[in-house]
Order: structure tokens, then C-alpha cells, then sequence
């Protein structure tokens, strides 16, 4: 819908982000073998009571309580990852960014960074990607709506409180040059 009638650039969405996505999975599971998770204090705890048939009213009540402990140790991340990303889109104007812009790796790499500190939701970030339309190539803008749902300043930050700080990195580093690269491919396509 934000980009009218255009059918293109959805679908370049859809086709570029499903090709990446596979390409970033292939990547990371010839690149990591062994588990990646930060070891939790309650695991051990956790595995031995899940092979242990249990009722299923104390299933469910298990279940609850995971869920809200989830809920509070993911929000904080979550509250301070929006809360940098907040300051930058108040704080940093677009039009700054615009400058570095000049050609199509250049616009690429800027719409990639701005996908990034802005922390969008997949479906907002479509029309703030058609609103550069006039002002960045198709290719910057395909970008950005890839990269931003694959990984962004939220993200990463709870990202990293979940998973080695290596696997964070290499993951990030991973899914920017995939992207940069199936992105810009798109142009001679």
C-alpha cells in the first residue's frame, strides 16, 4: 500500500529478503555447530521437568510463568533499545544523513544505517521508505526495508543478551553484507 500500485518493489521485498534470509541461515549454520545460547541458571532445571510427563493444568500454569519471566527479562532490552532509537529519530535529523548519499552504495549504506537506528516495525517502515522515493534509488530503498525487520538497534541489543557476543557480531556483520549485496544485485537484474 505505500507504494501505491507498484507491485515491484514488493515483490523484490519478498523475493531479495526470502533469498537473503536462506543465505544468512546457510552462512551461520556451516559457521556455528555448537550451541550459541549464554548458559542460563535454570536450564538444567527447565530440561529435567519437560521430560517428566505433568498434568496439563500444571503444564499451562508453567507455561504462564515463563511467559511473563520472559516478558520482563526481553522488555527491558526492548525499553532501552527504543529509547536510543527514539533519542536518535528526535534528535538526528534525515536530512543529515542525506549527505552522504551521493551515489548508489553510498544511499545504499546510509538507508542500511537508518533501518538500523530507527528500529521500525516491518509494516511502518514501508512508508517511510516510500517517502525517500524522490530523494534515494529503488536499491537504497529495497535495502532498507530488508535490513531493518532482519536486525536493528533493538534487536541486537537483546540479541545480545541472549547469545555470545561473537555469534551477535558475526550475525550482524553477516546480514549487512548479504543484504548490501543481494540489494545492489537487484539493480542489474
Amino acid at each position: 500500500m505505500a507504494f501505491g500500485n507498484d507491485m515491484e518493489m514488493a515483490l523484490l521485498r519478498m523475493g531479495v529478503g526470502f533469498v537473503a534470509a536462506l543465505a544468512i541461515a546457510l552462512v551461520i549454520s556451516i559457521l556455528f555447530k555448537s550451541n550459541q545460547l549464554k548458559k542460563s541458571k535454570g536450564s538444567h532445571h527447565l530440561e529435567t521437568r519437560v521430560n517428566k510427563k505433568q498434568p496439563f493444568i500444571t503444564r499451562i500454569n508453567d507455561m504462564l510463568k515463563h511467559s511473563i519471566d520472559e516478558f520482563f527479562d526481553m522488555s527491558k532490552y526492548l525499553i532501552a533499545g527504543a529509547f536510543v532509537a527514539a533519542f536518535l529519530q528526535t534528535y538526528v535529523s534525515t536530512q543529515s544523513l542525506l549527505l552522504f548519499g551521493d551515489n548508489q552504495m553510498q544511499s545504499t549504506i546510509v538507508m542500511m544505517a537508518l533501518a538500523f537506528v530507527l528500529s521500525l516495525c516491518s509494516e511502518a517502515d514501508a512508508f517511510i521508505g516510500a517517502s525517500f522515493r524522490n530523494i534515494f534509488p529503488t536499491t537504497s530503498i529495497l535495502a532498507f526495508l530488508i535490513y531493518g525487520p532482519m536486525i536493528d538497534l533493538k534487536n541486537t541489543i537483546m540479541l545480545l543478551s541472549v547469545f555470545k557476543a561473537k555469534f551477535v557480531f558475526v550475525l550482524f556483520l553477516l546480514i549487512s553484507i548479504i543484504v548490501f549485496l543481494f540489494v545492489n544485485i537487484t539493480s542489474f537484474i
